[in-house]
């Protein structure tokens, strides 16, 4: 048999699971064989990997002992009852779900952010990556973190490819419906998406926030492993397909010049800073962000209310570089560091 692991991607007929098998094919990730993982294998897409047509095999009846690391992108309840079934089969388990994001024993890594959380992993074998706006606020903050953020604030804008496929899809329609000039429906959503800006993202809590508020607060604590950090944060739904956009405003004890912030940004080999001071140039999810491997950053100014405030504008594609980029890599840095520990998989034969 030829060098590398056997990896198993869960949901790979989804857009995250597609887009992993197509970054582990990009990056030259060491697989020796892929299994594509489905609910149902009889009548799903894949995509081929490495100039060959990917078999499409379901979930239920897989055996998980035959992968050594295994990529999940599906619903929460298959991934609570198939991730842990993986880690038992002996499985290094990498989950894009919220199924184990808030467990304090599953570490949630951004290996640009906190890789050393992956020494801090138990023997469950359970790897969280975060929401895809996680990951992309994670990285734009922190070059802040050793300047003591007193306080942050964002607006998150939320494209519609975070809600799947059949969202896109619907989304395509609406459009098209809306700008033929023919009646629209609703379809599953509430209101209206087609061009539209909707200021609820997940269930309304009781204190007037909304859960995907809520999240992205308590992820981002958890990945900058700053539990007390204080965040205002809103959450937008936007009528765009890719890419995730933000507003952010972050406070500071250490008072920074805008210069000094972009020479931070600058020191990011994740992050791309347009300067659009100039040329007025900046960042948009279409242009920049859709399909990226970057976090994009732009429009970074000082604050007119507070002297230790900067301002800034990001995109970064929620799908590529925020879901299935940030799993990828999750897998090479364990390769890198970590496979040598008992608990690891093995060495590739």
């Amino acid at each position: 048999m030829g060098a590398g692991y056997d990896v198993a991607v869960v949901g790979a007929d989804g857009l995250v699971g597609a887009a992993i098998v197509e970054a582990l094919e990009q990056r030259s990730f060491p697989v020796r064989t892929l299994y594509a993982l489905v609910g149902d294998g009889t009548s799903s897409s894949v995509p081929d990997f490495r100039g060959q047509r990917l078999r499409p095999r379901e979930i239920a009846g897989f055996d998980f002992s035959k992968a050594r690391l295994a990529f999940f992108n599906t619903d929460d309840d298959v991934s609570s009852q198939y991730a842990t079934q993986a880690a038992r089969d002996g499985c290094i388990v990498i989950d894009g779900g919220a199924s184990f994001r808030a467990n304090p024993n599953v570490p949630l890594v951004v290996p640009e952010v906190n890789p050393h959380a992956l020494s801090r992993r138990d023997s469950s074998r359970i790897i969280a990556s975060p929401a895809s706006e996680t990951t992309a606020l994670a990285i734009a903050i922190s070059p802040f973190l050793d300047c003591g953020i007193e306080c942050l604030t964002v607006t998150a804008h939320y494209a519609v490819s975070e809600e799947g496929m059949e969202a896109v899809e619907a989304f395509a329609r609406q459009s098209a419906s809306m700008l033929g000039g023919q009646g629209v429906e609703n379809g599953d959503w509430s209101t209206r998406r087609a061009f539209n800006l909707i200021p609820q993202v997940g269930r309304m809590l009781e204190d007037g926030s909304t859960e995907r508020e809520f999240r992205l607060l308590e992820e981002t604590r958890r990945v900058l492993d700053s539990p007390e950090l204080r965040m205002n944060v809103t959450a937008i739904k936007a009528p765009v397909f890719y890419g995730h956009s933000f507003v952010v405003r972050v406070e500071t004890r250490k008072l920074l010049s805008v210069a000094e912030a972009k020479k931070r940004f600058g020191g990011l080999p994740t992050v791309t800073l347009i300067d659009g001071a100039q040329t007025g140039d900046c960042p948009t999810a279409i242009t920049h962000a859709a399909e990226g491997d970057a976090v994009f950053v732009g429009r970074l100014r000082g604050d007119l209310c507070h002297t230790g405030g900067i301002n800034f504008w990001i995109v970064a594609d929620n799908v590529r570089k925020s879901a299935a980029l940030n799993s990828v890599r999750i897998a090479e840095l364990l390769i890198s560091n970590h496979f040598q520990e008992s608990e690891s998989l093995p060495e590739p034969t």
